[in-house]
């Protein structure tokens, strides 16, 4: 008995779809009427965008909204006059994607940084004693005797944690 000689098969590489062309890419202003704030089904956060000719866009970047002068706690923004971003549309998937260019992603980040206000020490101080005093009003209720001389105390046992990291009970 002879063998058979065994096929060889050899493995094409898998056909990939030719890509589409890419269209130019042509920097241009929307004009935005309203932004729905919406999450995928995987959680992430996508923002869809009515144009004030009805035209719907999609942009999954926050700063979009923070350069319309929108807030990104509220669920819809409407803006009347419609407010202007400019940007790149780009079709993707059935959806044309809305997105900033580089040079305005970093200028309305720093932007954002900015209009958080940077908290000196002297306010930062007065937060924590704030705090204490709420702290020790707190521990206050506890006391079978309550009395101002008692609170002094609780207040500089707490401003001494705080302040120095250290506990001392008179």
């Amino acid at each position: 008995m002879t063998k058979k000689p065994t096929k060889v098969r050899v493995k094409k590489p898998q056909e990939t779809e030719q890509e589409k062309p890419v269209q130019p890419i042509n920097r241009t202003a929307i004009r935005i009427a309203t932004i729905w704030s919406n999450k995928t089904k995987s959680g992430k956060p996508f923002y869809s965008l009515v144009l004030e000719t009805g035209e719907r866009l999609v942009s999954f970047d926050s700063n979009v909204v923070l350069l319309a002068g929108g807030d990104l706690k509220k669920n819809v923004n409407n803006f009347n006059p419609p407010a202007v971003v400019e940007g790149y549309i780009v079709d993707s998937g059935g959806f044309k994607n809305f997105r900033l260019p580089k040079d305005v992603q970093k200028a309305a980040s720093q932007t954002e940084q900015a209009a958080t206000p940077k908290r000196t020490q002297e306010e930062s101080d007065a937060i924590s004693r704030m705090s204490i005093l709420r702290t020790a009003a707190m521990l206050l209720e506890f006391e079978k005797v309550k009395s101002m001389k008692r609170f002094a105390e609780l207040i500089k046992i707490c401003e001494k944690y705080v302040f120095e990291g250290k506990i001392e009970v008179a």
